[in-house]
């Protein structure tokens, strides 16, 4: 594969997303931000950076600034989580019903979406990719998972993401991968899409920002 699929907001459904997710891992949507929310975003977070340290080791990467915290950063960030093309699509794949007992009942539960880590990633020239990683890692599952998903993640473009200025790194279909299998940075593409777009990805994928 050449390149991520690609959908564009204004035409898509969930269910396009959907099936994107299921066959490759992830999905570029274009013109996912309203131009409003891409100026908030550019308004409320750029400025910051400025005062931010670069990473203390590699994988944070040492030309690299990160700003976490984002929701109380700006109001924008709710227009993300909030998205119809980003939200039903994290309830679809995150808030599958189990069953299970309680007592002498077994009854259906399923969890709800919660909103884990934000961060806004600003990567300096010269900086080197960081290693191919899975970030469902922490979770220590087992690969394939058995329909657990842990995460549903968003990556908005503030700014154009080029192959030479830092795109994140992905490859399509590695999120059904076992974990005997090891990836190459030789299968892995740069995200390439204009300021406002999005990659929407599972967990699993692997991926190097």
């Amino acid at each position: 594969m050449t390149d991520m699929m690609r959908l564009a907001a204004s035409t898509t459904t969930i269910a396009d997303v959907i099936a994107a997710l299921e066959r490759d891992g992830g999905v570029i949507v274009e013109n996912f931000l309203a131009p409003e929310t891409l100026d908030g975003l550019r308004r409320d977070l750029l400025p910051r950076f400025e005062t931010q340290p670069v990473g203390r080791d590699g994988f944070s990467g040492y030309r690299t600034r990160r700003l976490s915290r984002l929701f109380g950063r700006t109001r924008h960030c709710a227009e993300i989580a909030t998205h119809p093309l980003y939200l039903p699509v994290a309830e679809h794949f995150l808030c599958r019903p189990r069953a299970v007992w309680v007592g002498g009942e077994r009854m259906m539960v399923a969890a709800d979406v919660r909103i884990g880590v934000t961060q806004a990633i600003q990567i300096g020239p010269g900086q080197t990719a960081q290693p191919l990683h899975r970030d469902d890692t922490a979770f220590l599952w087992r690969h394939p998972t058995g329909g657990r998903e842990g995460r549903l993640q968003i990556i908005c473009a503030v700014s154009d993401f080029t192959a030479e200025n830092g795109g994140t790194l992905v490859i399509p279909g590695s999120h059904l991968w076992d974990d005997d299998r090891k990836p190459e940075m030789s299968e892995a593409i740069p995200t390439v899409m204009k300021a406002g777009s999005a990659l929407i990805f599972r967990a699993p994928m692997r991926a190097a920002r």
